[in-house]
């Protein structure tokens, strides 16, 4: 699992900077069927963001994936 979330992240870190900045965390944000604003966006960063440098780096990603994917564990056991 955790090679498949480097290849993501890696995918989205389209400057490959080793962190996905707000134009590519709204690609990453969409691709998962949400359609954020600009606007929309500090916040998606802040609530991912644990070290507030307004970037996810992969630590973070992972954390973020790993949530995802205990909430639809949790939908599929409903």
């Amino acid at each position: 699992m955790l090679a498949t979330w480097q290849q993501l992240f890696a995918y989205f870190d389209e400057d490959a900077g080793g962190t996905l900045e707000s134009t590519e965390i709204k690609k990453c944000i969409q691709s998962l069927g949400f359609n954020p604003t600009d606007a929309d966006m500090p916040e998606w960063i802040k609530a991912a963001d644990g070290n507030d440098d307004g970037a996810i780096d992969f630590m973070e990603f992972c954390k973020i994936m790993k949530k995802g994917w205990e909430l639809d564990a949790q939908s599929v056991d409903s």
